[in-house]
């Protein structure tokens, strides 16, 4: 969702050429701007982390776990606002008749999830010279999932019932559509994958404190979270054929390959070394 999507505004965006756009916020250089600042934000969020990551590899981890806690308080706030307003941006405004104010915290609770479930997978795929998570981080990683898990159906469950309770046609038709045919198949398949089975497995302590669980537990959640994605976007973009689920499968296939390839290479030109116990929640050991 980066440069492409401003060239795609035009084709993607019906206040593109509306005559009186919503109150002067859906306007296209006022979109460029905000675009602007969702993505100095997460970049700088991002190189303070690198920043973090080096002092660590340079061996002082006590400073390291200091650092990750300052950015990790400041980042988390700015992160939460930016990517609520960039979910109103780029795609609750797909169709600007209708709006929800919870909507950006659904798709930022799910967005936390969803980076739980890589933080799991990860574990398990990047491997050695990395040493082994203790049983406590594993257990740490999986009450924070299923926090999260929590969260995210707590809001859209209480988008549902505002918009449920007031019957409104203009706000009844987005689950409207979104709940009938092959859709409603989607949404049950949402209800049941991502929340009643990871809720019911992650509430056994020895599932969270297996890093294999949880790996295979995260797995099934991001998948899941690009369908609640797509369950979100396609209905009020374009009618779904068999191609659009192609290219979309295959471009999430081709963005995780070159995600996880660089990453497990530069782990194996690392030498292997050992970490105090503790280290991921800032302990010293």
């Amino acid at each position: 969702v980066g440069v492409p999507l401003l060239f795609a505004i035009p084709a993607l965006y019906p206040w593109f050429d509306a005559a009186n756009p919503a109150h002067g916020y859906l306007n296209t250089p006022f979109f460029i701007a905000r675009w602007v600042v969702y993505w100095m934000v997460w970049i700088g969020i991002e190189v303070s982390l690198r920043r973090a990551r080096g002092i660590e590899q340079s061996g002082n981890v006590e400073e390291a776990s200091r650092r990750f806690r300052r950015v990790a308080s400041a980042g988390l706030p700015l992160l939460a606002v930016t990517m609520t307003f960039a979910a109103f941006d780029w795609m609750m405004s797909l169709t600007p008749d209708w709006q929800s104010s919870i909507y950006g915290v659904y798709w930022f609770a799910g967005g936390m999830v969803a980076a739980f479930a890589l933080l799991a997978v990860l574990v398990r795929l990047i491997g050695a010279p990395l040493p082994e998570p203790s049983p406590d981080d594993v257990h740490a990683l999986g009450k924070l999932m299923l926090t999260f898990i929590l969260f995210w159906v707590y809001i859209g469950f209480s988008q549902y019932i505002v918009i449920w309770s007031g019957d409104l046609p203009r706000e009844v038709a987005w689950y409207a559509r979104r709940g009938s045919g092959g859709w409603a198949l989607v949404a049950g398949l949402l209800i049941f994958g991502s929340f009643v089975f990871p809720f019911l497995l992650l509430l056994i302590r020895s599932v969270k404190r297996s890093a294999s669980m949880l790996a295979l537990i995260g797995a099934a959640l991001l998948a899941l979270h690009c369908i609640d994605s797509f369950w979100i976007v396609m209905p009020g973009l374009v009618p779904v054929r068999w191609w659009t689920v192609v290219v979309t499968a295959a471009s999430l296939g081709l963005l995780s390959v070159a995600a996880v390839a660089p990453m497990r290479l530069r782990r194996r030109a690392l030498p292997a070394r050992t970490l105090p116990p503790n280290h991921l929640r800032g302990q010293p050991g």
